[in-house]
């Protein structure tokens, strides 16, 4: 019997990789952390529900993106697997009209669901993040969201769902807040995410690796927003662990805890599940929450807000 692939998760790197199925990470802006403000990045890796999402919340209140995925990841645990197209357009319904009008974030996700025996990516947007799908035979762009003004908690209707019939054997999935594309095109040259060569040469967990590593040092070089992005090769699913994470969307007094003057350091090493409970303190510390019951009325650790 195949070994199912382990979740690791590096609280340094603010990082998580599921062997060559998904990976992501978020990065906080050079200017947030040079002023000390929070990181409204905030990505949801729902493996359970085969769902994932992005949200960038506004610089006055970074939280509101991780309140927003937070209650989406509620709303999913009420169901046993993905959801289906109408229930994901339901839940996003629910939780765009309870984010208020101060918490502005955009919103973008994606759920694999079967229709007639095929693999489908509901698709949602709503603001300037972005879902894109790449075909990787070809090395071209073969779907990407366009920019709107449905951000949550400002728009009167929620983004809508989008069914695409995707290729498991060639397509692979990115989900990505816009400081990505600006970072990759000052970094590494790139125009534009979808002719960013590195997505189509590495495994979803080598690019987390080598994007993670050239922030090193750059600090004092270059200015960059906050940095979030999910790579998802769909075909390569092989998990056996119902549990549900979210990194990222964190207020200026958890960024000062995590790396703040007096902060200690947190150590640059990847844990494996049955690590996380002894490490529990740093992963909270770095702004990861962790669902592992996923199920109705059981939240994700270390959300309490601390402003």
């Amino acid at each position: 019997m195949k070994n199912k692939t382990s979740i690791l998760l590096n609280a340094s790197r603010r990082s998580l990789k599921a062997g060559g199925y998904a990976a992501g990470f978020v990065v906080t802006g050079t200017e947030k952390v040079r002023c000390g403000f929070g990181n409204g990045d905030c990505l949801l890796f729902d493996f359970k529900h085969d769902t994932f999402a992005v949200a960038d919340g506004s610089e006055r209140h970074p939280r509101g993106s991780r309140e927003l995925l937070e209650r989406f990841g509620e709303e999913l645990a009420e169901g046993d697997g993905a959801p289906v197209v109408d229930e994901l357009q339901e839940y996003i319904r629910k939780i765009y009209k309870q984010q208020k009008y101060n918490s502005k974030t955009t919103f973008s996700c994606i759920s694999f669901v079967k229709e007639q025996d095929e693999i489908h990516a509901a698709v949602a947007n709503g603001g300037d993040s972005i879902v894109l799908i790449l075909d990787m035979n070809e090395r071209k762009r073969r779907f990407k969201t366009a920019a709107d003004m449905n951000f949550a908690g400002r728009s009167i209707t929620e983004a809508a769902v989008n069914l695409i019939r995707i290729d498991q054997d060639r397509d692979r999935i990115i989900l990505a807040t816009d400081g990505f594309a600006d970072y990759i095109r000052q970094v590494f040259g790139a125009e534009s995410p979808e002719k960013f060569g590195l997505l189509y040469d590495e495994s979803p967990e080598r690019v987390v690796e080598i994007l993670t590593d050239s922030l090193e040092g750059l600090q004092d070089k270059i200015e960059y927003d906050d940095i979030g992005i999910i790579i998802i090769d769909p075909g390569k699913k092989n998990l056996g662990f119902p549990v549900s994470i979210l990194t990222g969307g964190t207020s200026s007094v958890e960024e000062n805890r995590f790396s703040g003057p007096g902060a200690e350091e947190v150590p640059d090493r990847w844990l494996k599940e049955s690590d996380w409970f002894e490490n529990q303190e740093i992963i909270e510390k770095a702004g990861i929450g962790i669902s592992w019951s996923v199920c109705k009325g059981k939240g994700f650790s270390g959300s309490k807000n601390s402003d």
